[in-house]
């Protein structure tokens, strides 16, 4: 089970305002606003003027290009790492570079909070990736990252889907999308995004904090008609036989 793990500290630096964001996720409600709230809670627990990192910054927050902008507001100086050349990024960061982080060329030990969403699935080499965001953190410094679960069951029908080069045209076809460009289909590997990721090796951050997180009907959304029945069904038994639910997050602290 993967659903709740840390190490450094009991609460791994959690406020009560944290916790209460997780059981909103399990109870279905939309992931976007209660990530940028967690990022918020981390903001207001700090000093001075951030320097903010949205690592994939290229489609908005979740998406969501308001939200993008409330979040932005956060800091003084933000920092936007965005690598497809054919996105175009808001002209919400003071700072941006098109790259990966692994190869940004921002100051070491210069950012207060950074995070990503619905990256980390698509990390191919976790050390690289971890070692860059380890290096433009502070000493006390925050890295959330928001993503899929690598041991839920979707994680394994993303891949099939994906090799098959089914998942485009599956998604399209679900949610009767006309424009291709609504579902970009990066390669992904799903190398960091479980806890066992994070107990490899030696640690690098002094607080590591795991969790999957989501409704129990969550996975219902990926299946048409009568199967999102049987999805609900399985899914409420695998959650009380103690199985991880279809979203997973990590908190890193330096």
């Amino acid at each position: 089970m993967d659903h709740l793990s840390s190490y450094g500290s009991n609460e791994a630096g959690l406020s009560a305002g944290a916790i209460d964001c997780f059981r909103r996720l399990d109870k279905g409600e939309w992931r976007s606003p209660i990530f940028a709230e967690l990022l918020a809670l981390e903001a207001r627990d700090r000093d001075g003027c951030l320097t903010l990192l949205e690592i994939g910054c290229g489609l908005g927050f979740d998406g969501d290009h308001a939200l993008q902008k409330k979040v932005a507001a956060l800091a003084g100086r933000v920092i936007g790492v965005e690598p497809d050349p054919d996105v175009v990024p808001q002209p919400v960061f003071t700072e941006l570079h098109r790259c990966l982080i692994e190869q940004a060329p921002i100051e070491p030990e210069s950012v207060d909070l950074a995070f990503s969403v619905m990256v980390m699935e698509h990390v191919p080499d976790p050390a690289a990736f971890l070692g860059a965001v380890h290096r433009v953190l502070r000493k006390g410094g925050v890295y959330w990252g928001f993503t899929v679960n690598r041991r839920h069951w979707f994680s394994i029908a993303s891949t099939v889907a994906s090799r098959l080069h089914l998942k485009t045209a599956y998604l399209q076809w679900l949610n009767g999308a006309n424009d291709k460009e609504d579902y970009l289909d990066y390669p992904t590997f799903y190398r960091l995004n479980s806890a066992a990721a994070f107990r490899c090796g030696d640690p690098k951050f002094a607080h590591v904090y795991t969790r999957s997180y989501g409704a129990v009907d969550a996975a219902a959304g990926y299946v048409a008609g009568p199967l999102k029945g049987v999805v609900k069904a399985f899914e409420t038994a695998r959650v009380r036989l103690g199985g991880g639910r279809i979203g997973f997050l990590v908190r890193l602290e330096k």
